[in-house]
């Protein structure tokens, strides 16, 4: 059975109340990522766990576990809270242990044994009352006549489905149980990432982002798609009667000249060279990044890769996006990309290709604020949306490798953002 556990944070006036079930074998350090979701806080600063609200010398703590016990001058009171579970803390009906949030603004949650619940998964809200203050208000209280409203039915469901998202052990431990094969590897390290930092914000696209059904390639959508994917299909088919190249090993000016044309690229000089057009240096180089073409003596030529993936638009989408990826080594720009693909296909944000209109900066400002959630800092500073300006180069890479400002569906965005979470 499960513990039933009634957290009441007691230096807030109306007092919230929130009636937990809980797995007694849960750590005190998930037990913090619970309560973060249940109360809405950000995670945003420190934390402890504390057995009695009494004296120093006499109170046992349950530390964070990058503290250093010395940081608290407690010595031997202190035990790290990866080491202890709820349910060594809580054993009988009227035990009880505080877990304090943000030292400066001290907000106190007594957790009171009440009894034993149904299991589920881990852990999930009973019933609820009164909402927390907002983060760094600094203990002001609100007014104490204003009523305390119990949580409704769909107010509790939005809060476990943060605490599924922020929560499960299982989650971190494997990405295809989560999610199964609707994600691929490179999806897989951010997401250990996002579950390690355990805040509200990244709880909220989480829990979207499991409930979402991955888009199926519907005939409108997949003569759409084709129409998009035409510069790169053309590109394979000159790959296929082999593209001359250069003694450099670039594409030979007169292709370059001839394809610019063809497709009204607008390059911005009048020099043929393939370094001189960011446009034509995609296609040749993430063309064989993605193993869809390969150099022989003074040729590209289309390989057996890229002429399965030219006929299969899903796998060409996967292996352009795995490609794009492929270009950064630091996991802060991974991270980047695979927020921006989260926030597009979960629908919170719209795909708009970078420098087309002033919405696109909006995009880049949420992952900012979600790598900042993560931890990441750029530069000794918190991420602005001028530091991701690849968040979203997976999905451009597919829908506009020509730079001409494709704008395509929304539905059209969604597929190609899931396809683009499988590479």
């Amino acid at each position: 059975m499960y513990l039933k556990v009634r957290v009441s944070l007691e230096t807030a006036q109306p007092r919230a109340t929130r009636l937990i079930a809980i797995d007694p074998a849960l750590t005190l350090d998930r037990v913090h990522a619970v309560l973060q979701s249940a109360f809405g806080w950000s995670n945003s600063h420190l934390h402890q766990f504390t057995q009695r609200n009494c004296r120093l010398e006499e109170r046992k703590f349950f530390i964070y576990p990058y503290w250093e016990p010395d940081m608290l001058e407690v010595g031997s009171f202190a035990d790290p809270e990866t080491d202890v579970s709820i349910g060594e803390v809580l054993r009988e009906a009227g035990d009880f242990c505080y877990y304090e949030y943000d030292f400066g603004d001290s907000w106190v949650h007594r957790l009171e044994l009440e009894g034993q619940a149904e299991p589920a998964d881990f852990a999930y809200i009973i019933e609820g009352a009164g909402q927390a203050p907002e983060e760094d208000s600094r203990g002001r209280q609100t007014d104490r006549e204003l009523p305390v409203h119990v949580l409704s039915r769909d107010a509790l469901a939005e809060i476990n489905a943060r605490i599924e998202a922020s929560s499960n052990p299982r989650v971190s431990a494997d990405v295809a149980l989560v999610f199964g094969d609707r994600v691929g590897p490179l999806f897989a390290a951010t997401w250990e990432r996002i579950v390690d930092a355990h805040t509200r914000e990244l709880s909220d696209l989480s829990a979207a982002l499991m409930k979402q059904p991955v888009p199926q390639l519907t005939p409108e959508l997949e003569q759409e798609l084709v129409q998009v994917l035409a510069p790169w299909v053309d590109f394979l088919d000159e790959a296929e009667r082999e593209i001359p190249l250069t003694k450099s090993g670039y594409l030979a000016p007169k292709f370059t000249g001839g394809f610019v044309e063809k497709w009204k690229i607008n390059a911005w000089t009048k020099s043929l060279r393939e370094v001189d057009i960011p446009q034509m240096w995609r296609l040749h180089e993430v063309s064989k990044a993605a193993k869809l073409t390969r150099k022989y003596r003074s040729t590209l030529r289309l390989s057996s890769t890229g002429k399965a993936a030219r006929n299969d638009p899903p796998e060409l989408i996967r292996r352009l996006s795995a490609a794009s990826f492929a270009r950064y080594s630091d996991d802060f720009f991974r991270d980047a990309m695979v927020l921006g693909l989260m926030l597009i296909a979960t629908g919170a944000q719209a795909y708009v290709p970078v420098g087309s209109r002033v919405e696109d900066r909006e995009l880049r400002e949420s992952v900012a604020e979600l790598l900042g959630a993560m931890g990441w800092m750029f530069n000794g500073a918190a991420p602005d949306a001028f530091h991701v300006t690849m968040s979203i180069e997976a999905l451009e890479t597919v829908l506009d490798p020509l730079h001409q400002h494709v704008d395509p569906s929304p539905e059209l965005a969604l597929y190609c953002a899931w396809q683009a979470l499988k590479a």
